[in-house]
């Protein structure tokens, strides 16, 4: 595994126990090519500053704010002043939580770049996740290159993952058919 391929989400509340220790770490952890995600963004008691003083490429928005999308004006007000905020700072930005259709859509609509929530899987045992990643891929590749080669009319073949990936295929829609996907969690 290279070790651009590896994201470590550090809480705001381990970030702000030692600033000066978590910096020196941190950098040292993103000069080596690692990702750094500060998590659960929104609920703690971190200062904006963080988000430029430390060496952070992503956010996670919390699931406390991604649960609300759907109900909540507000919520969706927060999240979308988020993700511009983030992007401003050229950081990449996940919310969790996603247990809608219409969530991940909203997610999209903002620009929001990553979504994680049981609308796009759910806790599982170690041994059923091969399977899964398997069949989840087999399907996204049958739905891009049913898109890719006639136009979206094809459907992907039927699976346990089938009715994800049409969720999916629906909301990625307006980016087209190449979009690619995260294998941490789905690309919004």
């Amino acid at each position: 595994m290279k070790n651009s391929q590896l994201t470590l989400e550090v809480t705001e509340t381990a970030a702000l126990e030692d600033p000066a220790r978590t910096l020196d770490i941190l950098t040292r952890l993103r000069v080596k090519n690692i990702g750094l995600s500060l998590d659960d963004f929104g609920t703690g008691y971190s200062s904006l500053t963080q988000l430029y003083q430390m060496p952070f490429n992503e956010i996670k928005i919390d699931k406390s704010l991604g649960m609300e999308i759907q109900s909540s004006r507000e919520a969706r007000a927060i999240v979308r002043s988020l993700v511009d905020l983030a992007h401003n700072l050229e950081l990449k930005v996940c919310c969790e939580g996603v247990e809608t259709l219409a969530a991940l859509e909203f997610l999209q609509s903002v620009g929001c770049d990553f979504a994680q929530g049981y609308h796009i899987g759910r806790p599982m045992p170690a041994e059923q996740l091969t399977e899964l990643a398997r069949s989840w891929n087999e399907a996204v590749l049958a739905m891009l290159d049913a898109d890719v080669s006639t136009g979206g009319e094809k459907s992907p073949p039927a699976g346990p993952c089938l009715p994800r990936v049409l969720h999916l295929r629906r909301a990625l829609k307006p980016f087209g058919a190449s979009r690619p996907l995260n294998a941490r969690h789905e690309r919004v």
